[in-house]
């Protein structure tokens, strides 16, 4: 059973654990290394912050991924996705279920009527999982990205409520709970 719960400062130990891991970082751009107090400092800084909500996914009461939305503006009633996924278990369905679950989430208790997110083409793999519960391609930022290849592009991918294939997985809205069945 998969479960969506808000990031607690308990989760950020591990939450750096995983971003200092180059299997995470090397598409997530941002630039290691990154510090447990900065992360600390962060995470209090953006106590009650409208415009983002972060997440943990537990599989059976264990932390698999961490996810959430940012950029939150209220009045297009949009944000942008992030998923980060415990680098041990990449490649597992564990993110599509994550990014489901948040969908899910802002979706039915109406924060949201579009989730995006920035996909550099060469990550097939998270292509793929957005398109799987009904994220499309809106658009291409070509040679967007620095690579060692050289420049690639990369997709700005949306999802409206409509969109979302909500039949992907079978889930439960209890109160402020998203659970996988």
């Amino acid at each position: 059973m998969y479960k969506l719960r808000r990031l607690k400062l308990d989760d950020l130990e591990l939450r750096v654990q995983w971003m200092n891991d180059p299997r995470v970082y090397e598409t997530m751009h941002f630039v290691p290394p990154i510090t447990l107090e900065k992360t600390q400092d962060w995470f209090r800084n953006n106590v009650g912050n409208d415009t983002r909500m972060d997440f943990v996914i537990e599989e059976d009461g264990v932390v698999c991924a961490m996810d959430g939305l940012t950029g939150i503006d209220p009045k297009l009633r949009k944000g942008e996705s992030y998923t980060i996924v415990d680098p041990n278990y990449k490649g597992k369905g564990i993110g599509t279920r994550t990014l489901f679950l948040k969908s899910i989430y802002a979706f039915e208790i109406g924060i949201l009527n579009k989730i995006w997110a920035f996909i550099d083409a060469d990550n097939i793999a998270s292509i793929k999982m957005c398109e799987r519960i009904g994220y499309k391609v809106e658009g291409i930022l070509r040679q967007e990205v620095v690579r060692e290849s050289g420049l690639i592009d990369r997709y700005y991918m949306g999802c409206l409520e409509d969109d979302l294939k909500k039949d992907a997985f079978a889930y439960e809205v209890i109160n402020d709970e998203i659970i996988l069945c």
